[in-house]
């Protein structure tokens, strides 16, 4: 299967994470120029050092995903080194594990600001230019098994998840008529440098996850960057609206097994 990504323009929001650094860098092993975009400054500038230094082409950028001033300006950054985004990928995001009766309205701010705002501006801005440059682009967020899946302690991060699918839906036929395809992926857990230590310190959180998980294992960064490439190329070029969950089964369980009950 050909995915057909050589000399696109691609913006990753969330770069300067372990899982949006990643994405970026499957990009840029696809023969793409990328844009990675992160308000962390430090880590999306050493994300972009090290696709350059592996001979791929990047662009650092540092911006909050829930401005709208300061994406439009990243926006035109872009379009001045490269062109109008053919792909944005809406990997930014912040996660909480507080129990409900303690979340707070910085937690929800915060939370619904990153995930849901973020996606929601970002995709309109960049379609905007995509439509402008006469650009059928694509657009690829990312969403959770937590839109699906109910967390006690995560009520206001699966809201937005939630969100994001919704969205994901609303705009894939906003943006039909011009061409843009708009899909979501929804990992499950990923061990990532943000959660590795976690997992490490609470091995019955992880052993939990693990009796939920048909396929056994938690996944990998290259689990979900490989649902990312596809659902921006060609090769997914009759779908739209979708979200594909890379869950290792944890959806199609109906029944959860009594240890980890």
């Amino acid at each position: 299967m050909e995915l057909n990504l050589t000399g696109k323009v691609v913006l990753v929001t969330g770069a300067g994470g372990s899982l949006g650094g990643a994405t970026a860098r499957g990009f840029a092993d696809h023969g793409c120029r990328v844009a990675l975009l992160d308000a962390n400054e430090a880590g999306v500038r050493d994300a972009a050092r090290g696709i350059a230094d592996g001979g791929g082409r990047a662009l650092a950028v540092a911006a909050d995903v829930g401005s709208r001033p300061a994406v439009a300006a990243a926006l035109d950054r872009v379009e001045a080194e490269w062109s109008a985004p053919d792909i944005l990928v809406n990997a930014a995001g912040v996660a909480n594990r507080v129990d409900f009766l303690d979340e707070t309205d910085e937690d929800w701010d915060r939370v619904v600001g990153a995930n849901l705002k973020g996606t929601w501006l970002c995709s309109q801005l960049a379609a905007r230019r995509m439509i402008g440059a006469g650009i059928a682009g694509a657009i690829v967020n990312f969403g959770s098994v937590t839109s699906e899946l109910v967390d006690a302690n995560q009520v206001v991060y699966g809201a937005t998840k939630g969100g994001v699918r919704t969205l994901t839906k609303g705009m894939a036929i906003a943006l039909a008529p011009h061409g843009i395809r708009v899909n979501a992926v929804g990992p499950a857990t990923i061990v990532t440098d943000l959660n590795r230590e976690y997992l490490e310190a609470h091995p019955e959180f992880r052993a939990r996850r693990l009796l939920r998980t048909p396929l056994g294992r938690l996944g990998a960064p290259e689990d979900v960057v490989n649902g990312v490439l596809y659902l921006a190329s060609d090769a997914s070029g009759f779908v739209t609206g979708t979200t594909l969950f890379m869950d290792a089964g944890r959806l199609a369980q109906n029944t959860v097994p009594e240890a980890a009950a």
